[in-house]
């Protein structure tokens, strides 16, 4: 079975990534905060962890694009320059807020 042209089981290992690192995110977060703070020191930590599993994410995502239809990655490249886009506007925001 395929999906845009792509094997139901690259599929299934690049939602089952996402997914590990949603989990992940979610028991991170809750130990981070359990003592009502979070200091610089804990998130750069928790960056340095997360390090790997999103090595593992851009491996499956990497795996997907190969055997993507033709068109589907063209409108895929349309959605990450928007995310892109998207993600360096959020940027901006931050850093303005920090100042």
């Amino acid at each position: 079975m395929e999906i845009l042209g792509v094997g139901i089981e690259l599929w299934i290992a690049l939602g089952t990534a996402i997914a590990a690192f949603g989990v992940w995110g979610l028991r991170k977060y809750a130990q981070l905060s359990a003592d009502g703070k979070i200091s610089l020191s804990e998130v750069l930590d928790a960056v340095d962890e997360a390090e790997d599993m999103v090595k593992s994410i851009a491996d499956a995502v990497e795996d997907v694009e190969e055997e993507l239809d033709p068109k589907a990655k063209d409108k895929l490249d349309e959605l990450k320059d928007k995310a892109k886009d998207a993600v360096d506007d959020a940027k901006d925001k931050v850093k303005a807020g920090l100042k």
